[in-house]
């Protein structure tokens, strides 16, 4: 088709209209897949005031007592990880007790940058179809001292707020990566274990 020097051409090429449907198709069939595990399931997000929602999973595959143990699994496995359990009762729950690599950072009088550590808990309470993570701050550390600063003073001193929010997706980036190992475990069928 000719296009006169007014007019633009907006086809889209052959070539991407194939690529484009097998996206489509694939985020078709994933958003699908996925559907029918989890109706529910939402992502680890801190909130300014320091905070975060629960993460809370349907599971369409399990009673209490099935999830807790594909969650135990997952728990002992977690071994070479930087969070640990705490314990586990056999009301379903799971505590896990996390020390995060430095991931905030102030500045010394030096103008040099140090790290602030962080130490948290995640709590899985399970329930017949359903599990949900709890996250609770406890503590900074600074130069390997207990400050008292919490996530809220973080966001209100921040010196650098686009370094904060950075460093804040790779925070939740790592925690959610965390919980969707759990995930995975917890709606794998048992005969793939």
């Amino acid at each position: 088709m000719a296009v006169s020097a007014n007019e633009k051409d907006f086809s889209i090429p052959s070539f991407l209209t194939s690529t484009m449907m097998k996206y489509f198709l694939f985020l078709f069939v994933s958003c699908t897949f996925s559907n029918a595990q989890v109706s529910d399931t939402s992502t680890f997000r801190v909130k300014s005031d320091g905070t975060a929602d629960p993460v809370v999973a349907t599971v369409s595959n399990g009673d209490a007592s099935d999830i807790f143990a594909r969650a135990l699994i997952w728990a002992q496995e977690q071994k070479e990880s930087n969070i640990i359990v705490v314990d586990s009762v056999k009301n379903k729950m799971i505590r896990f007790h996390g020390n995060d690599a430095p991931i905030f950072y102030t500045y010394n009088e030096n103008d040099e940058m140090v790290p602030y550590g962080e130490d948290y808990l995640l709590e899985i309470n399970i329930l017949d179809g359903r599990y949900t993570v709890n996250y609770t701050h406890n503590y900074f550390t600074l130069d390997g001292k207990r400050i008292k600063l919490n996530m809220s003073d973080v966001f209100n001193n921040a010196i650098h707020q686009d370094g904060l929010m950075q460093t804040l997706e790779r925070y939740e980036l790592s925690v959610n990566t965390f919980l969707f190992g759990l995930f995975n475990t917890i709606t794998t069928p048992r005969s793939k274990w």
